[in-house]
């Protein structure tokens, strides 16, 4: 849309503005969606075209190229949408959908085209040209139906353990009911053992609410599920799905059984990860229908569009799943590593919310995993909360849409303790996990506390020493949503009254669940107060980890105060997963950044061997322990009022500032409408704090109660308190967090993305941000070439050596290390599908020079980082040593360039090391094996190497260039050089540091003299300073012609007292 367009756009809704605020006063209805009845007429164009490649699809997942033409007036709005083909269009939402402006030339040209993935849907599909206003869209053209050539494939393969540990369960899903059978053994030639699989379904009536019963409904197909027995603990099984006969089968495909408590066990932990289109169209949400500020649904690349996604970031964390783009890649990469024994995924699975097709995305998306890996599910809010959900706490959240909880149970069983009662417990391995519903009752005489104590007081600690608690919502948060029943405060308050006592008694170890999407940890806690770890060295309290950071919009709303618990805890506003190793004595988690593939969290609990839980001793540590208060925390109502409301007609009366903040030339914008979009901590920092600063400069009391011209649903003071508590949160600690060292690595993405050619991290806050930038910029293939300031040196050096072999799975000394692939880093393209890079080690191999100036490390930080350097063919050290040159010398043998200049602690103990190391072993050193250099360049300027020491050098034949400008010493000295002929390049002083003057000598044949007095553009002193300078080489003057060809000889024009004194360097080609 062209600026002219969309200014127009937002004063026509300027002059609508009263009425937008009116909705101030009372709870606004439902508003309606473009795609509702008086929307969707039918109204077909004259020569306008909608075409499909093909009519039908071979394998789910396929890519349909959609075209169109004949579009007369192509229009911002017009659309491409993909519906069920035997639904009404008025009656029902789609499927995906495209804003044709996206696609190149479409809007010139009045045609495009555009690749759709579709899946097996179990139902035709069709795809639908709209067009018209916002608010009064119409169908303009329909293409034809698309069907499925292999209903019965079996796809969304799950696998799930039972309560018996010798079994496993698989489910799939196939069109029609067949004859579902899985045959597995313990080799892919072997699959002689074989069960049969049960059939069911659902549909409408067993839902419970709109729109999953209506708008939102899909034939879900056929849900095949069987168990396999009889299974050997901890051993590697094959297996097939399909239909008995000669009908399609799955991909053969391997699993490890269920561990025993005596087996190390390999784990993921996952929580509101979601799914995301991957041909980059997009998904109808739910939330389109109670959005208010823009009351309809606007066109991408629009003022209305960009400013509804800066709300959405600062008030809705409901809205886009961005994260899913680069986390679904690295659990792929994990799940084909063969080594997880199971994942658990603790609420928000797939975010459908009623729109039941996206159940289907989902569970193609994670097929790769959950084929692979037993993934066990608990219930989050967004596949149970409705009024009308069995035994619902929340008597008002519609955030399921209609599904309460039946649609996950049906597509994922899991073992729970009816299927109406969706909460189980299961021992795996040393582990004994209780997995719960805090979406239903749970307060102490509801069904789910009974279980949950009669549960943890059966747990046989000495065959499961260690107990994890899963659940969605937070026990302990730092969120500031807090007083309605449904915050994030008030329901962990809750579940601190109804289980904190309970989990402490039993010796719980931690909690796991998302809800908040972020991830933090807190300190072993109890009542607020960190309880530490006892004289062995464990807990003495659960640690609860929240990790709700894996795909949805991401939600950093910490509190101006961080709580206790929290205090000095890891929190991390990037996009990741966990991961856990864990045996009788050691339990490991991990947190990786998925879209670096970085480690960013890790710690280690401890039980000594035959340690046994002491109830009579942790019943005293809750005695005795004082609570600490929590923060205070006031309602952030008005925060929403202001944010969803009063921004919006503040940027009406004021365009262009609303321009210069958030126009079309700004990054806010360009990262907002497109397609894969990067809202990591930094970029929703930057955008929150932009409306603050857009709201503040405009907006005080008086002038809000203008604005909402009398309809306030709280007095302008207290609104305004609300608005001011947040802001402070976010000008404040939010801020604080993101931008510091433990959590501003997070800006890495969008630095890589830019692809600064530079690599320059010195512009970021705090050395290990600066340090991780750099490395990310280079492994993207941006820069070549890299200087490290020394307040980046240790954290870069840490990155690249501990770290990195810490991510490849090498505990190193002392640590309880878990085994990792090579990571990856997923680099996501604008305007292309994402796709992950080769699988590669952790070291960059693509750095070609490092430059560390002055870097304040030892060899033991610099040796192992430059062993992650294998490309390495240049490096600087500016302020060097004997032993850190040595050390380059270990770990680089394929360095071609070496500069040292500067370094007066580099002697000729460093010329040894450099032209053999068999010279440094006889020094002292030992009798290691020293690399073969082929250095061809060298710097040892003003080192503290004398000239008689550089006789050494004869040694490096493939040396070209040399500087040695400033060395100490007689020119004399210099004179063995004259062997090397090879050289095609040198760099010398000509003058000595005597104040009175020098005579340089050559073999007793030349004598000449300079000094200070003398003029430096003097014709007979260049002339002297350039027969000195050929002579210090070795070659006299008067044999100059046999230089070799392209001889270039550099010499210093500074004749002061010292004869180096400056650094500036003239150089010049001496003709024959």
């Amino acid at each position: 849309m062209s600026i002219f367009a969309w200014l127009l756009v937002v004063a026509l809704a300027a002059c609508a503005a009263p009425d937008a605020v009116g909705a101030l006063a009372s709870t606004a209805p439902r508003k309606s969606a473009p795609f509702q009845t008086r929307n969707l007429i039918e109204n077909h164009q004259k020569g306008l075209k909608l075409r499909v490649s093909t009519t039908s699809i071979d394998t789910s997942g396929q890519y349909v190229t959609v075209s169109w033409s004949g579009v007369e007036d192509p229009a911002d709005t017009d659309m491409v949408a993909m519906y069920l083909a035997d639904r009404d269009p008025s009656e029902t939402w789609p499927m995906k959908y495209i804003w044709t402006s996206t696609v190149p030339n479409a809007q010139r040209r009045g045609a495009g085209q555009y690749f759709f993935q579709v899946y097996n849907y179990y139902e035709p599909i069709k795809f639908v040209f709209l067009r018209g206003a916002f608010g009064d869209k119409f169908i303009a053209a329909t293409s034809e139906n698309i069907t499925s050539t292999n209903p019965q494939q079996p796809t969304q393969v799950k696998l799930a353990f039972t309560e018996d540990p010798s079994e496993m369960r698989v489910t799939w899903l196939t069109q029609y009911e067949g004859n579902p059978i899985i045959r597995y053994g313990l080799s892919k030639k072997d699959l002689s053992l074989s069960v049969t699989a049960n059939v069911s379904t659902y549909t409408p009536a067993d839902l419970c609410d709109a729109p999953a019963n209506s708008t939102g409904w899909k034939e879900p197909g056929t849900i095949n599920s069987g168990v396999m027995t009889g299974l050997e603990p901890n051993t590697r099984y094959y297996y097939v799905v399909g239909d008995e006969g000669e009908g399609p089968s799955s991909k053969v495909t391997s699993f490890i059984s269920a561990p025993t408590p005596e087996d190390t066990v390999h784990l993921l932990a996952l929580a509101d990860l979601g799914q995301y289109n991957e041909d980059g169209s997009r998904n109808f949400a739910y939330w389109y229908q109670y959005y208010e500020p823009a009351d309809e649904f606007y066109a991408i690349d629009t003022m209305q569009y960009t400013m509804m996604h800066m709300i959405l970031a600062a008030v809705n964390n409901e809205a886009e799943q961005d994260g899913t783009v680069v986390t679904y890649p690295a659990l792929h990469m994990e799940a084909r590593t063969g080594k997880y024994h199971s994942a658990w995924h603790n609420g928000d699975v797939s975010y459908a919310r009623g729109a039941e097709w996206q159940w289907d995305t989902y569970g193609h998306q994670i097929e790769p995993v959950t084929s692979r890996i037993p993934t066990m599910y608990t219930m989050g809010n967004h596949e149970y909360d409705d009024p009308n959900a069995y035994d619902s706490r929340f008597s008002t959240s519609v955030d399921s849409g209609g599904e309460c909880g039946v649609v996950q149970q049906k597509r994922a069983p899991m073992p729970t303790v009816t299927e109406r009662d969706m909460f189980y417990s299961i021992n795996h391995g040393p582990i004994h996990f209780l997995q719960l519903n805090t979406e239903a009752n749970f307060e102490p005489g509801s069904a789910q506390h009974d279980f949950a104590v009669a549960d943890l007081a059966a747990v046989n600690r000495s065959v499961t020493p260690w107990v994890v608690v899963g659940f969605h919502r937070m026990m302990y948060t730092d969120s500031y949503y807090g007083f309605t029943p449904t915050s994030s405060q008030v329901v962990a308050a809750d579940m601190r009254a109804a289980f904190e006592d309970l989990f402490f008694e039993y010796g719980v170890d931690m909690t796991w669940q998302g809800h908040l999407h972020n991830y933090q940890r807190t300190c072993p806690v109890y009542n607020n107060t960190c309880v530490d770890y006892d004289d062995e060295g464990v807990a003495r309290g659960p640690i609860h980890v929240t990790m709700g950071h894996n795909g949805f919009m991401l939600t950093p709303f910490y509190q101006p105060e961080a709580p206790n618990a929290f205090d000095g805890q890891p929190t991390f506003a990037s996009f990741g997963y966990c991961r856990a190793e864990v045996n009788r004595t050691h339990f490991n988690l991990q947190m990786l950044d998925s879209l670096r593939m970085e480690l960013r969290d890790e710690f280690v609990l401890y039980k000594p061997e035959g340690w046994q839980l002491d109830r009579e001793a942790n019943l005293q540590v809750m005695a005795s322990v004082t609570p600490v208060p929590f923060p205070m925390l006031i309602p952030i109502s008005g925060w929403g009022a202001v944010v969803e409301k009063i921004f919006p007609l503040l940027a009406m009366q004021d365009l262009a500032g609303a321009l210069e903040a958030f126009g079309p030339s700004t990054n806010i914008w360009k990262v907002l409408n497109g397609k894969f979009r990067d809202l990591e901590g930094p970029f929703m920092l930057k955008t929150v704090n932009t409306i603050i600063d857009f709201v503040d400069a405009r907006l005080n009391a008086t002038i809000l109660e203008v604005l909402a011209n009398g309809a306030l649903p709280a007095p302008a003071e207290d609104i305004m308190a609300s608005y001011d508590f947040v802001a402070s949160a976010w000008k404040g600690r939010i801020a604080s967090l993101i931008s510091s060292e433990v959590l501003a690595i997070s800006a890495v993405a969008r630095t890589v993305r830019e692809g600064s050619p530079a690599c320059d991290a010195a512009r970021f806050p705090g050395p290990e941000i600066a340090a991780a930038v750099l490395l990310e910029c280079i492994r993207a293939g941006h820069g070549h070439d890299a200087v490290i300031h020394p307040r980046q040196c240790p954290a870069f050096l840490e990155l690249l050596g501990p770290r990195c072999l810490a991510l490849r799975g090498d505990p190193g000394p002392g640590r309880a290390g878990v085994g990792a692939p090579a990571p990856t880093l997923v680099h996501l393209e604008a305007h292309a599908v994402p796709r992950p890079l080769q699988p590669a080690p952790c070291a960059l191999p693509g750095l070609r020079c490092l430059h560390l100036t002055a870097c304040p490390a030892g060899v033991a930080q610099l040796l192992p980082a430059l062993r992650a350097l294998p490309g390495l063919r240049c490096l600087r050290l500016d302020a060097a040593n004997d032993a850190l040159v040595c050390a380059a010398v270990r770990a680089c043998p394929g360095l071609a360039s070496l500069h040292l200049a500067g370094s007066g602690s580099v002697t000729g103990r460093s010329v040894q090391a450099l032209c053999h190391g068999a010279a440094l072993a006889a020094a002292g050193r030992g009798d290691e094996a020293w690399p073969p250099l082929q250095l061809t360049t060298l710097s040892l300027a003003r080192t503290g190497v004398g000239a008689g020491e550089l006789k050494m050098l004869c040694a490096l034949r493939t040396l070209r260039t040399l500087d040695a400008r400033g060395i100490r010493g007689s020119a004399a000295a210099l004179v063995p050089l004259g062997a090397l002929l090879g050289l095609t390049q040198v760099q010398t002083g000509v003058l000595a540091s005597s104040a009175a003057g020098a005579q340089l000598v050559m073999g007793g044949r030349l004598d000449c003299t300079c000094s200070r007095e003398a003029e430096p553009r003097s014709a007979a002193v260049r002339k002297a300073a350039c027969v000195l300078a050929w002579a210090l080489v070795g070659i006299p003057w008067a044999l100059r012609e046999q230089a070799p060809p392209g001889f270039v000889l550099a010499v210093d024009d500074d004749l002061g007292s010292s004869g180096h004194e400056r650094e500036t360097k003239r150089r010049r080609r001496l003709a024959p």
